[in-house]
């Protein structure tokens, strides 16, 4: 027969209710704490940039992808214009196809796939035959995949503009400089701009 102290037991019940309490109110005050700190980290980065993630964009539809693809590029004028709006790509090609864009809107859920994708790329060192020159460089501040042919002089530039829109330029019979020349970035690109603020400002771009 077990005889239990009846002050002893009051004691072990008070700090054992004791902990209990103390435990509770450790993870009350981490849930309010970490949304808190959450909410702070989310602010500030708010305050620097007034971007919204990609992932909450609306993609162009087909008319705003017609609108925005370049007539020339230099002195070369548009061979063809093909766009999907499903896909939200635009392609064409300028100079009886001495240069070819591929333009491929990353807005939406899956958009940060391709722009994760080419980060990696931009950091990978590549093994390439003796034949292909890459260099992965900053132009007017913008990461570049840079490649080149020595043996058929063909040139490609691929990047990302304004952590959104993925962009392919191939030349022919042109080096990666030379390609980049002659495409009129400023001018061109400050269409595709204009869209992405709207989305950040949550204005209907349709109005």
């Amino acid at each position: 027969m077990i005889t239990l102290n009846l002050h002893k037991t009051k004691q072990l019940v008070f700090y054992t209710f004791a902990f209990i309490c103390i435990i509770a109110c450790k993870a009350e005050t981490k849930q309010t704490i970490v949304p808190e700190i959450n909410s702070t980290i989310e602010k500030a980065l708010i305050k620097s940039s007034d971007q919204k993630p990609v992932s909450e964009k609306i993609h162009l539809n087909r008319q705003e992808l017609e609108d925005t693809f370049p007539f020339r590029i230099g002195d070369l004028e548009r061979d063809f214009l093909q766009v999907s709006g499903d896909m939200a790509t635009t392609e064409g090609a300028f100079g009886n196809g001495k240069i070819h864009l591929k333009i491929a809107d990353a807005a939406g859920p899956l958009g940060n796939s391709l722009i994760t994708m080419f980060n990696a790329l931009f950091e990978l060192i590549e093994e390439n035959p003796p034949t292909i020159q890459v260099e992965n460089k900053l132009r007017n501040g913008i990461k570049t995949i840079n490649r080149y042919e020595t043996d058929t002089q063909n040139a490609s530039i691929e990047f990302i503009y304004i952590n959104r829109f993925h962009m392919l330029l191939t030349g022919k019979k042109l080096t990666p400089d030379e390609l980049w020349s002659l495409f009129d970035f400023d001018n061109y690109i400050s269409s595709l701009q204009v869209l992405d603020d709207f989305d950040n400002k949550n204005i209907d771009r349709n109005h």
